[in-house]
């Protein structure tokens, strides 16, 4: 738009120029002194209505299209800025809808069900687990699996138990993810962040077990080292420290 203006400004200036100089070079041809001549004074205004009166029409036009680009230039941005805010809207609804998922999820912890963990702490209940099956139920038996053999076991006998509970959680998760990632016209790293400060110690550490294993891998872990959506997790937190390996550092950043 700048570039548009200096170029519409510089083109009247030169035109301007030429009007200046058109009215100069006249009385040059015909002499400096006044006439009391009618057909001279004729003769000037034919002059300059030929010569000169179609630079200022070319004037005139330069100012309407200079003020049809600035209309034009306005209602991009305005456009722009609507777009904008209908996709900040969107994103806050998201969250506040994962919020309403999260708070829905509920785990009985006795066989009697007469206890539960909601919310938050259903999923320090779930972290708890799948910290039980990755040793229990998985590495002490399969000591011919690898470690990201094994993650990706335990998680999987975790959804096998537990999944209809929660498995929508990650799924809803990433698709806001996602959607901030597609979205244009926002700040992606203030939003995920957003996103990330939502989530409880227990739901990072579980998330990035998601991403380790065959259930979040190909999309969803991308997306989190993208974002640094791990950001808080010490290396000491995790099953095992060297687990903090198997991402890219950006991760954690």
């Amino acid at each position: 738009m700048r570039n548009n203006s200096y170029r519409y400004l510089i083109i009247a200036g030169f035109l301007v120029v030429c009007c200046l100089s058109l009215t100069i070079i006249y009385p040059i041809y015909i002499g400096t002194t006044i006439s009391h001549s009618s057909n001279d004074w004729a003769n000037l205004g034919k002059y300059l209505g030929g010569v000169i009166g179609p630079v200022l029409s070319l004037l005139a036009f330069i100012g309407v299209m200079f003020s049809v680009e600035n209309q034009r230039h306005a209602n991009q941005e305005n456009g722009n800025l609507s777009r904008s805010q209908s996709v900040q809207n969107t994103i806050i609804k998201l969250i506040e809808f994962h919020h309403g998922i999260v708070n829905s999820i509920k785990f009985s912890i006795n066989l009697k069900k007469t206890e539960f963990r909601e919310g938050r702490l259903a999923f320090e209940f779930l972290y708890e687990n799948y910290y039980r099956s990755f040793y229990k139920e998985v590495a002490n038996q399969n000591s011919h699996l690898n470690e990201t053999q094994i993650i990706d076991n335990a998680f999987s006998k975790l959804y096998q138990k537990k999944g209809s509970q929660f498995g929508f959680y990650f799924r809803n998760l990433y698709y806001v993810i996602l959607y901030i990632d597609e979205s244009h016209g926002i700040d992606k790293m203030f939003y995920t962040r957003l996103v990330r400060a939502q989530l409880s110690k227990s739901e990072l550490l579980l998330l990035m077990y998601n991403c380790l294993s065959n259930r979040g891998n190909e999309f969803f872990k991308p997306l989190v080292e993208k974002y640094g959506l791990l950001k808080g997790i010490d290396r000491h937190e995790m099953i095992k420290p060297d687990h903090k390996d198997l991402f890219q550092p950006s991760a954690f950043i």
